[in-house]
């Protein structure tokens, strides 16, 4: 069941900032850094979702006029959205483009959603509720300002 504006009524408020969505320093449990050679097998081990990285806007819009109630950014482990990031869990193939994924949306909880992959630059993502929604890739020179100029090199790598 398709919501037009139920996703961007929630985030429209809010105003995104790539800064927020910097790589944390992760720890173990002894409060020490892991060795880079753990994090590098850690990461190069956990699946990722078959998409281009980068700036998606909900399908209804066209790029030039994307605003915090439509676009997201999706990263190799996480999908930003406004000021939420969630952090992919658990990555699960349930079929040749569809996935169950697992995410820790930090104050949002943990959540389980659904994408079904459309294209390798377009998704629909289900929640547990129903609710829908679609998004295609846009290319960061398409977009407004300031999304447009936002440096999220290191964030999409």
């Amino acid at each position: 069941m398709e919501t037009p504006g139920h996703f961007s009524a929630e985030i429209n408020r809010i105003e995104f900032s790539p800064k927020r969505f910097e790589r944390c320093g992760a720890q173990d449990s002894r409060g020490t850094e892991p060795p880079a050679a753990a994090r590098a097998s850690a990461a190069a081990a956990k699946p990722e979702l078959p998409l281009q990285r980068g700036y998606y806007v909900a399908d209804e819009t066209p790029c030039g006029d994307a605003s915090n109630g439509t676009l997201s950014l999706l990263r190799r482990n996480a999908m930003g959205v406004a000021r939420q990031l969630c952090n992919f869990v658990a990555i699960e193939s349930l079929g040749p483009a569809r996935y169950r994924v697992v995410q820790n949306c930090g104050e949002g909880g943990t959540r389980t959603d659904i994408y079904e992959i459309r294209s390798p630059r377009s998704f629909r993502m289900i929640a547990p509720d129903g609710f829908r929604y679609g998004a295609r890739y846009c290319a960061q020179s398409e977009l407004p300002l300031p999304w447009k100029t936002n440096a999220i090199g290191d964030l999409i790598r």
